[in-house]
């Protein structure tokens, strides 16, 4: 562009042209140096790709890295419902029992894919992690305001101490391992990580109500329930600091 602004795009008689001498000027004028700086680059983030844990794993097909995550949730419901199986299941109605699981399996599936989704798909609408992790909390909560399923002894439920209570101690214990070995497996993405922590969160649910017999409401809501819920507010929390921080990076 000449500074009377004749060799302007609009000004021209071939447009293609000039931007064809434009492209090939710009071309001529990158040095070696910084394609070789730039190729350096590249080569570096490969090769930090591949040195986090799992990086194998995470560069399978998504369908085998979603079976992998069934296996986590498998291996948990397998452990809970034999080893260290609840006392009541004698009394548990079986149906009302099979429903459960399976529901709460469906959720899993759901979160699970979304969290293994792969990167040359189109993007979610964000609408789409939300709504699963808001789904994941309320099938949990929704088993815990139902009927109790059998007559049981007494439980002293002790308020909003039942948020600190046993359960929901061994249902971080578990989510927590199980929403990192899932982002591991994932892709990083954003969204990614509150479909990660929902179905951590499930994974940790399915433990639970296979270990634990107490049915009283206010157990099962607050203490159970709300381990899907401390992750997705821990979720949300880092994601907030780190949008802060690149703003004030930036």
């Amino acid at each position: 562009m000449t500074e009377n602004g004749k060799n302007t795009l609009e000004n021209v008689d071939d447009p293609r042209g000039w931007l064809s001498a434009m492209a090939s000027s710009q071309a001529d004028e990158v040095s070696q140096e910084g394609l070789a700086a730039l190729a350096r680059g590249i080569h570096a983030g490969i090769a930090a790709e591949d040195a986090r844990p799992l990086a194998p794993l995470r560069h399978r097909p998504t369908w085998q890295r979603n079976l992998l995550g069934f296996l986590i949730l498998f291996a948990v419901v397998i452990v809970a419902h034999t080893v260290l199986r609840r006392g009541d299941l004698a009394h548990y109605p079986l149906g009302r029992r099979v429903a459960e699981l399976a529901t709460m399996v469906a959720a899993f599936g759901l979160c699970l894919a979304v969290a293994m989704r792969g990167t040359h798909l189109p993007e979610l609408p964000r609408a789409v992690p939300y709504g699963l992790a808001v789904l994941a909390v309320l099938v949990v909560g929704a088993f815990g305001l139902l009927p109790t399923p059998h007559p049981h002894d007494a439980y002293v439920a002790r308020g909003m101490g039942e948020l600190i209570s046993p359960c929901a101690v061994i249902g971080l214990g578990i989510a927590l391992p199980v929403y990192a070995l899932i982002r591991l497996l994932g892709r990083g993405s954003s969204l990614g990580a509150l479909a990660a922590a929902a179905a951590a969160g499930l994974v940790a649910n399915t433990f639970l109500h296979g270990h634990c017999a107490v049915t009283a409401r206010e157990h099962l809501v607050l203490a159970h329930a709300m381990v899907g819920v401390w992750l997705l507010l821990g979720v949300w929390g880092m994601q907030a600091i780190q949008r802060r921080r690149g703003v004030r990076s930036a």
